[in-house]
C-alpha cells in the first residue's frame, strides 16, 4: 500500500474437505496489484516483484520466500491474489489439530512427491540432500556454527533444494523438534 494506505488482516477458522480445522490469514493491501505471470514466482527465493521507489524502501525477495517455508514447515498452504489497480491478498492456510482430522492430513509419500515437484528436494540431488541430512543428524539445533559449515558445502556443491533453506531458517528459529523432522523425513525416502 501506498503512504497512507491500508494493509488489512483477517482470520476464519474453516473446517476443509478432510474434516481438518484448518486457520486462514488473509493479508490484503490497497497496493497498485501484481500482474497474474508475477504471482507464480512471488514465492520463489530472492524474487522481488520489483522495487518500492515509492517508499525509498528496496526487497530482498526472500520474505515471501522465507513465508512459504514456514507455512509448508507447518503442513500449510499460502498463495497469492491479486487484482491490478485494486491490490494484493496474500492467503495462508494452516492446518490445526491433526488428530481432529478424519485419518491424516497427508500420508508422507504423497507429501514427499509434492516436495519433490516443487523443487523442495529435487530430484536428481535426492542421493547427495539424504547424505547431507545424515551427517547433519551429528548436531543438535544450538550447534549453529557447525551446521552452517554443512549448508555452506552444500552451497559449494551448488545444491539448490529449497530443502537447505529450511533446514537453515528451523536452525535460526532453534526449533530442535523441527530440525529432527527435517532430517528424518529425508532420510525415509528411498
Amino acid at each position: 500500500s501506498d503512504i497512507g494506505g491500508y494493509v488489512y488482516i483477517s482470520t476464519q477458522l474453516l473446517v476443509n474437505d478432510d474434516m481438518c480445522e484448518v486457520l486462514r490469514l488473509t493479508i490484503q493491501d490497497e497496493g497498485e496489484g501484481i500482474e497474474s505471470e508475477h504471482l507464480t514466482k512471488l514465492f520463489e527465493e530472492f524474487n522481488s516483484h520489483k522495487l518500492q521507489t515509492i517508499n525509498k524502501s528496496a526487497s530482498t525477495g526472500i520474505g515471501l520466500n522465507f513465508c512459504k517455508l514456514a507455512v509448508n514447515a507447518h503442513k500449510g498452504t499460502i498463495e497469492a491474489e491479486s487484482e491490478i489497480g485494486k491490490g494484493t491478498s496474500i492467503i495462508i492456510n494452516i492446518p490445526l489439530k491433526r488428530s481432529a482430522c478424519n485419518g491424516e492430513l497427508t500420508d508422507n509419500r504423497k507429501l514427499f512427491e509434492q516436495e519433490l515437484e516443487s523443487g523442495f528436494i529435487k530430484l536428481d540431488e535426492l542421493a547427495r540432500v539424504k547424505e547431507y541430512a545424515s551427517i547433519l543428524k551429528n548436531y543438535k539445533v544450538y550447534e549453529v556454527g557447525k551446521i552452517n559449515v554443512i549448508l555452506r558445502e552444500m552451497e559449494n556443491e551448488n545444491i539448490q533444494s529449497i530443502w537447505k533453506t529450511k533446514v537453515q531458517s528451523i536452525v535460526y528459529a532453534g526449533d530442535n523438534d523441527a530440525f529432527t523432522n527435517v532430517l528424518n523425513d529425508v532420510e525415509i525416502y528411498g
